[in-house]
């Protein structure tokens, strides 16, 4: 199976730190892969690479065949950790925007969705509390039809409620197709059933990468688990 990202021997160094060092890795069609790790490991850095949003020093990126560009844009969708929408807009305004950078952004999907999370279209962004900023980040993202979907912490720093509420969405949007998925994240519980594959990152570097139900097979333990294992200190 060809994959539909590849990178290889990626390396970014922000002043004296090393952010990647030498990551080498492939995701193939229809994979969600769980990108673990606590933070400060790499993790938004890989994503942003992904992106295009940040450059590395050196390495390769191959998505569906291009480098990160205006082609990788229109198939990938990326949710970011941080609040990147202007927060005077109201929120039905942001919606009709942002129609204007992506074609594929179903205007009618998206209200609806909001309507399901009960998200008034008529207030402002910025009155929005944070766990419905978030939801609504990837209501944006799941009324596309992207190829690839790359989150980042998607559940950082809010309630139980939304995160909830997220996970649903996201567990609608990525079994309806074949949907490739990338969520880097260091809340691993409530997310097995989603990962097909995790891959954990520490100080910049791959420590394990594999098969969750393999994992679970050969050491008989959670991917929480073996979280806790790596880590030592448990999800940070």
């Amino acid at each position: 199976m060809n994959p539909i990202i590849e990178v290889g021997n990626l390396y970014k160094k922000y002043g004296k730190v090393v952010a990647l060092e030498n990551i080498s890795l492939k995701v193939n069609e229809g994979q969600i892969v769980g990108l673990c790790g606590p933070n400060g490991s790499g993790k938004s850095t890989f994503l942003r690479i992904l992106t295009g949003i940040v450059k590395p020093c050196r390495g390769y990126i191959n998505i569906l065949g291009y480098r990160p560009s205006k082609a990788t844009r229109k198939v990938v969708a990326y949710v970011s950790e941080n609040d990147v929408f202007y927060k005077w807009m109201k929120v039905c305004e942001l919606i009709r925007f942002l129609k204007g950078f992506y074609e594929d952004l179903d205007q009618e999907k998206a209200f609806e969705l909001l309507r399901n999370e009960g998200i008034d279209p008529e207030r402002k962004v910025g009155e929005l509390s944070k766990g419905n900023r978030q939801r609504l980040k990837v209501i944006i993202a799941v009324s596309r039809d992207p190829k690839i979907l790359l989150l980042d912490e998607p559940f950082s720093g809010i309630d139980m409620v939304s995160r909830e509420r997220i996970m649903q969405m996201l567990r609608d949007f990525l079994f309806e197709g074949a949907r490739t998925a990338i969520i880097s994240t260091h809340f691993v519980e409530g997310l097995e059933e989603i990962f097909e594959r995790v891959i954990f990152f520490r100080d910049g570097n791959v420590v394990l990468d594999e098969n969750c139900e393999t994992l679970r097979t050969e050491r008989g333990m959670s991917v929480k688990s073996i979280y806790f294992e790596i880590f030592g200190g448990g999800e940070r």
